[in-house]
């Protein structure tokens, strides 16, 4: 058996180990850790790129505020992090966002892929030998597929058979934990697609043919391109972009009007007046980078008359900037009024993304980027933001907020939200907050949920957020 294989058993009895029956905590950083150091140890030669120290470096983070933290968006993160490492770190050639592709596409063919060619895949030059990698798979498949099948066949019988059924019962197989064996085939699985990545050939090629500025076609540079198409194009762009400017300038004046008088139009509520703006907000960027990627795609780019187009483009695009600053102020004031919850900060990272796509069509058009470069820099632009996002608490935080600055905080609310704002919850500090009998039976219900799952976990998902709402309870705080 290789090196490689033995890497590949040794860690998928680790993540067996890590967690099996346990909950996020210190295992992932002691996962990401091993990750990180077998990679290293496996490919000392492999040059660190950009794009493999930002994998690292995301994993790394992520994992650390899952130990602190222990927030949804941190485990959600540190996953996507792995997987992006594996992609950047066996796909090195290819751009971040190409090189995740890839490596999600492994998770769920790999294993196939590579069974298939050990198997199917004949070795001209040495026709009458086998390599040790395909002797070892034919001998795992030899013992594997008739335990399989057996076992499937026992069970069809049992079902099929109460006294059959019966008789196994006298089996002792109790030291046997079928969901661990569940578990832990699932991990294999996981870890071999890891370290076995493979590519998809065209979207790589692609990839890796694409730079990321445009370039004039043969045509435009013997100046024969379709001339009155490309004029008929020009005049069509700059007319639509600027009757969409005078629109959105009419829209962006109305919405600064009534921010800066302080009063909605009558019959308009502060619910309407947010959710109806991001709505509108999404539509128009979506337009708004559509309309742009249209008219830049090709030969425009290289028109030498196309000085207005350009200039009427990037002043859309400042104006979206506005829209998405007036935004940012209406969805302040709902939650003045409303207090904090997940989708309201669901606005605010909706919003920087929004900046950032802004900000990155901005620069296609001046620097004549094409299409590849707002997908590749975008790409990491979002996977730092989101990594940066999991250095927050924000269920801690919306709570705190609420219950502090929220003039009636939805208390069932914060209940629901998760278990791991629990410690705020139960240290309520506020005289005019009173909890009612159906909240206080809510929150009896999510400690006693809290401490029972704890009972069933060892150190390894330890993380300070738990470990301070156990101190609380121990503590005998009331609520």
């Amino acid at each position: 058996m290789k090196k490689n294989d033995i890497i590949i058993i040794c860690i998928t009895i680790l993540y067996s180990v890590l967690f099996f029956g346990e909950s996020a905590g210190i295992n992932f950083l002691f996962f990401n850790l091993v990750i990180i150091g077998t990679l290293r140890s496996l490919h000392p030669k492999v040059a660190l790129s950009s794009t493999i120290v930002l994998a690292m470096v995301g994993s790394l983070l992520s994992s650390i505020n899952i130990v602190w933290h222990n927030t949804h968006l941190s485990v959600v993160m540190n996953v996507i992090s792995i997987v992006f490492l594996g992609g950047v770190f066996f796909n090195q050639q290819n751009s971040f966002f190409v090189a995740g592709i890839n490596s999600f596409y492994s998770f769920f063919t790999s294993l196939i892929i590579n069974i298939s060619k050990k198997l199917f895949t004949s070795n001209n030059s040495q026709p009458n030998k086998s390599s040790a990698s395909e002797k070892s798979y034919k001998n795992i498949l030899i013992f594997l597929i008739p335990v399989s099948i057996t076992i499937l066949f026992i069970s069809l019988y049992a079902s099929a058979n109460p006294a059959f059924a019966h008789l196994i019962q006298y089996i002792d197989l109790s030291f046997i934990s079928w969901e661990r064996i569940r578990f832990t085939l699932g991990g294999a699985f996981l870890v071999f697609s890891f370290f076995r990545q493979v590519q998809i050939s065209s979207l790589t090629a692609l990839d890796l043919n694409t730079s990321n500025f445009l370039l004039r076609s043969a045509a435009t540079k013997r100046k024969i391109p379709n001339l009155i198409s490309l004029k008929h194009e020009y005049k069509t762009g700059w007319i639509l972009l600027l009757m969409l400017n005078i629109v959105l300038l009419i829209f962006n004046g109305t919405d600064l009007f009534h921010l800066t008088v302080g009063k909605l139009p009558e019959g308009v509520s502060y619910s309407s007046y947010v959710h109806q703006g991001v709505n509108t907000l999404i539509i128009s960027i979506i337009l708004a980078i559509a309309i742009i990627l249209y008219y830049f795609r090709g030969s425009i780019n290289f028109y030498k008359k196309n000085k207005l187009l350009k200039q009427l483009g990037n002043v859309w695009l400042m104006q979206n900037l506005v829209l998405v600053a007036t935004i940012a102020i209406k969805n302040s004031l709902y939650i003045s009024t409303f207090g904090l919850t997940q989708k309201r900060i669901g606005v605010y990272v909706y919003l920087i993304l929004t900046v950032a796509g802004l900000i990155t069509t901005f620069i296609k058009i001046s620097r004549t980027k094409n299409n590849w470069f707002l997908i590749r820099i975008n790409t990491i632009v979002f996977y730092i933001v989101f990594i940066l996002g999991t250095f927050f608490h924000w269920n801690s935080i919306i709570t705190r907020y609420n219950l502090q600055y929220g003039p009636q905080p939805d208390i069932e609310y914060l209940i629901s939200i998760s278990d791991n704002n629990l410690y705020n919850l139960l240290t309520i500090n506020q005289p005019d907050i009173v909890l009612t009998d159906r909240q206080n039976v809510l929150l009896q219900k999510k400690k006693t949920e809290f401490l029972r799952k704890g009972k069933a976990q060892s150190f390894l998902s330890w993380n300070h957020n738990d470990w301070q709402t156990k101190q609380t309870i121990e503590s005998h705080v009331e609520f």
